[in-house]
């Protein structure tokens, strides 16, 4: 049966940071039975200032289509 999962970084400039790539290979570890089918990546940075503030915003995220259906040893 194939299946998405979406993995998205959060907590960008928390001890408890984790990436978009650490959460899938964390998963992909524990569930070694997949075949992944195709993934897509995403990064961006947004930035936005004036006289008063500044601030900034960091977004990660891995879509992973894979399929749970292991085939048939030949």
């Amino acid at each position: 049966m194939k299946q998405f999962i979406i993995f998205e970084a959060g907590g960008y400039g928390s001890p408890a940071y984790k990436s978009a790539d650490e959460l899938a290979n964390q998963w992909l570890k524990e569930h070694p039975g997949i075949t992944i089918i195709d993934f897509k990546y995403q990064a961006n940075v947004s930035l936005a200032a004036n006289e008063q503030t500044s601030g900034s915003d960091y977004h990660q995220s891995i879509c992973i289509l894979y399929d749970t259906v292991m085939s048939a040893p030949h």
